[in-house]
């Protein structure tokens, strides 16, 4: 994946959905995109004053999950089992606990 590409390589995967969906828009935020110069600019859209707002329509949310679940089973386990043979995990764990 080439810098310049990671965004749109973002959207086009469901991987901006997934994170809106599950991160962002419970505490009414939304990562959203807009086209500068071609190029698709992130910023973040605060709407805690308008949670209701902060959701999918029913086409959106159906046709978001079913580009992630397309990237997760076509290309994502890959990359993630990559990352874990390279780095132990895939996703780092954390712990509240103070540690000595």
């Amino acid at each position: 994946m080439k810098k310049d590409k990671g965004i749109q390589q973002i959207i086009d995967n469901g991987l901006l959905f997934q994170a809106n969906r599950m991160v962002f828009m419970p505490f009414g935020f939304v990562l959203a995109y807009k086209d500068v110069d071609g190029k698709p600019q992130l910023f973040v859209k605060d709407m805690r004053d308008k949670p209701e707002e902060a959701r999918f329509y029913k086409e959106v949310l159906e046709a978001g999950a079913d580009k992630y679940e397309s990237f997760t089973l076509e290309e994502g386990f890959e990359l993630m089992n990559r990352r874990r043979k390279k780095l132990g995990y895939a996703v780092q764990n954390w712990s509240r606990k103070k540690h000595k």
